[in-house]
């Protein structure tokens, strides 16, 4: 991943028993990251504790990432927008120069090719949710270098994969074309690569997309992982493709086509035993 110098950034990781927070574990294993958690973690910190109980664990830190906050089907969307301020108060209290906060392509709505620049139309309350911690965030950000990673679907992660691991069912939308939806992914592996890239920059702007491309299909997905599925006639309500623009993460680091055998490896090597 180009553009950076040797030093990697030393990231205190705020959600990091989340699922994506698990994920990250193998990858950023050499790295210098203190994960921290409600329980179990390196460092223990909640929410109700307040940004005072976490300023102390960002001394010494130049980033921190928060993976934290509620996922989609769980509810209590507030929370993001809670845990968010909580962490850029702490950052500010610490000295602590920059706040990545983990925000969602779900911010977009529907469409595809989304540049951050554009216009945002959450379907759903997640969405509106970290559209809101977002504009929050901004607004408190003060001295801290505060960017809104708008992520996308992370193997392993999401609902599909989620849906894969458990056995069920899975029945895909089937276009008129013989396709079936398609969306921005990413994996675990390359996901922690991008993040070491980024943290390495001197300046990140305050949105960026993070994903890979091309955007993939699910029955690709679905083939990769060796996993049955049945499809059904696209009804017309069915989103064909949600993806992002990524054309200013590519400014930034080196971003290798990613298309789904390459997305399975990453999340395989994700969750290779520690």
């Amino acid at each position: 991943m180009g553009h950076e110098d040797t030093m990697d950034a030393k990231l205190l990781v705020v959600g990091g028993n989340s699922r994506v927070g698990q994920l990250l574990r193998q990858p950023l294993r050499d790295a210098p990251v203190t994960w921290c958690a409600r329980d179990g973690a390196d460092v223990q910190w909640r929410l109700e504790d307040g940004a005072s109980a976490l300023a102390p664990m960002l001394d010494g830190q130049d980033a921190v990432l928060c993976l934290a906050g509620a996922t989609p089907g769980a509810g209590a969307f507030d929370l993001n927008i809670d845990v968010a301020l909580a962490v850029i108060e702490a950052a500010r209290q610490a000295g602590c120069p920059r706040v990545l906060l983990c925000s969602s392509m779900a911010v977009y709505g529907p469409g595809f090719g989304h540049t951050e620049d554009g216009p945002c139309a959450p379907a759903a309350p997640y969405g509106a949710s970290k559209l809101e911690m977002e504009q929050r965030a901004a607004a408190a950000a003060g001295d801290a270098a505060v960017t809104a990673l708008r992520l996308g679907n992370v193997a392993g992660a999401d609902a599909l994969f989620r849906n894969i691991a458990a056995g069920r069912a899975i029945t895909l939308d089937l276009f008129d074309d013989g396709t079936t939806p398609a969306r921005s992914y990413i994996d675990p592996a390359l996901l922690a690569q991008v993040l070491t890239a980024l943290l390495r920059l001197p300046n990140l702007p305050p949105v960026l997309n993070l994903a890979a491309d091309p955007p993939v299909e699910m029955a690709a997905l679905m083939r990769a992982a060796g996993a049955d599925y049945a499809t059904r006639p696209a009804p017309d309500t069915a989103l064909r493709e949600v993806s992002m623009d990524l054309s200013r993460l590519k400014t930034l680091v080196d971003l290798p086509d990613r298309p789904a055998e390459a997305l399975l490896a990453g999340l395989a090597q994700a969750e290779a035993p520690r």
